[in-house]
């Protein structure tokens, strides 16, 4: 009986040795495949841009980097200029409001000069009545002369051309002309027809000076004020044609004269005021 040795382990062997040999190669395929897999990022890393593009980039960061402190430059300016409008148009609104309240005080003004000229027509007017007055006082004095054959006295008629007197310079010139005796006598005689048969002071007073005058005036020349009892007309003439009241009353009738003159101007300047107001 014979075996055939080949056939019963040549198969098995020699298939067992290359299914063990295939098995071999396997796991150095996988390690050749894996060493292949982990050269791919060798390669990448060949990939990396060149020096030259990183420049460039460091260029252009530069550039913004520039460009953006021009422009937090230009802001800050900008800013500085806003606030410099700022003050400027708070200066403007402040100067508005001066103009403003200038335009108020010149309207005050002019309404105050305007006021003036009113009142300073309407002396003018009182003025301008009195010299008509005179004027017909002269035309019956001379009617009454013709009459009676009286001589008229041009001495007279300058008295009563300068009274009642309205301005110190007035009666500055009164007080020079009553040194001459031709002008006192007539200066007496004057006040005499004033007079008449009455023994008031006051109106005989308000015919000689006028409340604007006496503003300037008191009796004994007290706050810078002129003395009213050291005129001539007042010592030479008033007190000799009221010499029968005595030195004593004669005072006292001419301190209360002056005083309800100067009440005359206070009333006459509120009156004026409250109509401003």
């Amino acid at each position: 009986m014979s075996f055939n040795t080949s056939n019963m382990f040549g198969d098995s062997i020699f298939e067992s040795q290359e299914q063990n040999d295939y098995q071999s190669m396997i796991p150095k395929k996988i390690y050749k495949t894996s060493i292949a897999t982990t050269s791919t990022p060798l390669k990448c890393k060949e990939n990396v841009p060149p020096p030259v593009q990183s420049n460039e980039m460091m260029v252009m960061l530069n550039k913004i980097l520039c460009n953006q402190t021009e422009i937090k430059e230009k802001l800050q300016t900008l800013e500085a200029n806003q606030q410099i409008l700022f003050y400027k148009i708070g200066s403007l609104e402040d100067g508005h409001v001066t103009i403003t309240a200038n335009q108020a005080l010149i309207t005050r003004k002019l309404e105050t000069i305007e006021q003036e000229a009113t009142d300073k027509s309407d002396v003018l007017a009182q003025s301008s009545l009195i010299r008509e007055c005179k004027v017909h006082i002269k035309k019956i004095e001379r009617s009454v002369c013709l009459m009676t054959e009286e001589a008229r006295d041009d001495t007279i008629d300058e008295v009563a051309s300068l009274l009642p007197i309205e301005t110190v310079e007035v009666c500055l010139e009164v007080e020079e002309k009553l040194k001459n005796p031709e002008f006192t006598q007539a200066m007496t005689t004057y006040i005499h027809k004033l007079k008449g048969a009455s023994d008031d002071i006051e109106n005989v007073f308000r015919n000689v000076f006028t409340d604007c005058l006496l503003e300037s005036f008191n009796w004994d020349g007290r706050g810078e004020k002129h003395a009213l009892g050291e005129l001539r007309l007042i010592e030479t003439i008033l007190r000799v044609v009221f010499q029968s009241q005595g030195a004593f009353n004669f005072e006292k009738s001419i301190r209360r004269a002056i005083e309800r003159s100067h009440h005359r101007i206070k009333q006459k300047k509120y009156m004026e005021r409250r109509r401003k107001n």
